[in-house]
């Protein structure tokens, strides 16, 4: 699965926990340190070389995504976790831990008509990945620009 150049860097910074002066940030910062520790809290091997933050996560979610697919729309598993992970209710800030402002962020993908997508759950059809269970199957779904 491939996914835009921004679209990497706009996960990269929510997982390094980036924001625009002035802007909510709704993930947690994350240091050099910190992101090792959610790579292997996302059951994978990958530790911070020392690099730039955002491109170093940008590269890891790329070669996550590069494993294999269990369906030909569905990312590969260590994906989903760390969608899970990113999403865990208790890592919320200044937002409760449904998470609304992180849901309501949206972002472009490669490879659709559409502009954005939304990550959900194919198993039973949500899109509300703080609920997701485990056995469950992430889905990418694309959906129409907002004018």
């Amino acid at each position: 699965m491939e996914f835009k150049e921004r679209t990497l860097a706009q996960l990269a910074d929510m997982v390094c926990g980036n924001s625009e002066p002035g802007v909510p940030c709704f993930f947690r910062y994350r240091s050099s340190s910190y992101l090792t520790e959610f790579f292997e809290d996302c059951d994978t091997d990958y530790r911070h070389d020392g690099s730039t933050r955002k491109w170093w996560v940008a590269g890891t979610l790329r070669q996550i995504l590069s494993e294999p697919q269990p369906y030909p729309n569905t990312p590969p598993d260590a994906f989903a976790h760390v969608i899970r992970t990113l999403m865990d209710p208790s890592d919320a800030v200044d937002e409760g831990p449904d998470r609304p402002g992180a849901l309501a962020l949206r972002w472009p993908v490669r490879g659709t008509r559409r502009s954005t997508l939304q990550i959900g759950c194919a198993t039973c059809a949500m899109l509300r990945p703080t609920r997701l269970q485990p056995r469950h199957r992430i889905r990418i779904v694309p959906s129409r620009r907002r004018n």
